[in-house]
């Protein structure tokens, strides 16, 4: 069957920082390995930046990833060494390996704003909010080519004050999850966790997902408002416990003006 073409229509993009720390990539092919943002630094993408490299902020504060260009994540393999190296050397367990392969992973930082790029055929899950990061938006970030296997959109993962706006996911496995400290090995809830006017198109998982994993934590004050489902597969929402969890909490939650299209 013949692929539908994905066409975005972008609001014009802040220009490029005159001041600060800025790390800049222009227009064309860009091999940069793993990108470690620092506080106070603005990454930014010009239009027609292809960007091959993945993307860790850890333990940073007000960080920006910006612009109009592309994260290629097509070189990089499932549990990459190149990623999981760079992840050891800033201190996370060894037990972290497999999820140091989320491409484009924000960790335990806070006032991180990311806007306007596109991600690119992640090799596990795309985009991870994770470790007790807060203040992170997330906004019109357009998530394509994610063809592997349990390649998810946008987790979210014990963390507080998260916003996605304005998106475009299109992700094999799952959409949107919200989830515990699972990833860190220890409890952490998820409070204050916001997707709205975002599109959602998935392949094979669930659109969104709200989950307990190993701890017994909570989830509350989450919302999902005004989304499209263009393509639901196996399910438009899903609450559950998950990879051993006996019990958790889920405390006001609201699913509210949602799009559904039946029609595929």
């Amino acid at each position: 069957a013949a692929e539908p073409l994905h066409v975005f229509a972008n609001p014009p993009v802040a220009p490029r920082p005159g001041k600060g720390k800025v790390r800049y990539f222009g227009p064309g092919r860009h091999e940069a390995g793993v990108i470690v943002p620092e506080s106070g630094e603005t990454v930014y993408l010009a239009e027609g930046a292809e960007v091959h490299a993945a993307v860790f902020v850890d333990r940073a504060q007000d960080v920006r990833i910006v612009g109009r260009g592309i994260f290629d994540f097509s070189g990089f393999e499932r549990c990459d060494r190149r990623i999981s190296e760079v992840r050891k050397s800033h201190g996370l367990p060894e037990t972290d390996t497999e999820f140091a392969c989320g491409a484009f992973v924000v960790n335990a930082s806070t006032n991180v704003l990311v806007e306007g790029v596109v991600l690119r055929d992640a090799p596990f899950w795309n985009c991870i909010v994770r470790g007790g990061s807060r203040n992170v938006t997330i906004d019109n970030v357009k998530i394509i080519g994610a063809w592997r296997y349990n390649a998810d959109g946008i987790d979210i993962a014990g963390c507080e004050d998260v916003a996605v706006r304005n998106c475009f996911v299109r992700a094999f496995d799952d959409g949107a999850v919200v989830l515990d400290g699972y990833l860190d090995r220890r409890p952490a809830d998820s409070r204050n966790i916001v997707f709205e006017d975002n599109v959602f198109w998935n392949d094979w998982g669930a659109s969104f997902k709200l989950w307990g994993g190993s701890f017994s934590c909570v989830n509350e004050n989450v919302v999902f408002r005004r989304n499209c489902l263009a393509r639901v597969c196996s399910r438009a929402f899903a609450v559950r416990s998950h990879l051993g969890c006996e019990s958790w909490t889920a405390r006001n939650i609201l699913f509210e003006d949602i799009e559904i299209d039946l029609d595929f």
